[in-house]
């Protein structure tokens, strides 16, 4: 199965509301989507955590996988990341972070190819369930959502969250404050 083309595409998720970090306040994410074609028609998904990495894919990795065996995972690296895997010299994050998108993208063409979820690919289940949680924090005001900016506030968000979404940490109530004496 050979690698038609591969395209990585930028895209913006903004959150309902922005949250409060130690760089300021967070509106969303700019992930790369990238999409590997085989000359059969599949397309196998992968994601890069950063924008930088659609121009290294589009602009070199993607001319050196063009051709190449799909289920060569391991041949698709040493082109793509040389020094990374003679001799681990390499320093350019958002070149492995753009790799890794794309060997995400491989494997998830393998499972579609030989009709198998991917977690049997990688040596079977190890559990069935996964306990869920949000990551909360002090949130600014959004479009339509107004954010909490005091501990009953996020208290209250995060019971929401619970009886929402089921998330496994520990929310029972509002706490109380006790005023000091």
């Amino acid at each position: 199965m050979k690698i038609r083309g591969i395209k990585a595409t930028p895209i913006n998720l903004r959150l309902e509301a922005p949250y409060a970090w130690v760089f300021g306040e967070l509106d969303g994410f700019s992930p790369v989507i990238v999409e590997v074609e085989t000359e059969e028609g599949l397309v196998g998904l992968g994601e890069a955590p950063t924008p930088a990495a659609a121009a290294i894919i589009n602009d070199v990795l993607a001319q050196r996988l063009v051709g190449r065996d799909a289920f060569d995972i391991a041949g698709a690296e040493h082109v793509c990341l040389p020094f990374w895997t003679g001799v681990q010299s390499i320093n350019d994050r958002t070149r492995i972070m753009a790799f890794g998108a794309i060997e995400m993208a491989l494997w998830d063409l393998r499972g579609k190819a030989w009709n198998q979820p991917l977690y049997q690919l990688l040596g079977g289940a190890v559990r069935k369930d996964i306990p869920f949680t949000d990551y909360f924090s002090l949130r600014g005001d959004g479009d339509g959502v107004k954010g909490e900016t005091t501990p009953e506030e996020v208290a209250d968000y995060c019971v929401e969250l619970h009886e929402r979404h089921g998330t496994s940490s520990k929310v029972s109530s509002r706490p109380t404050t006790q005023k000091s004496r």
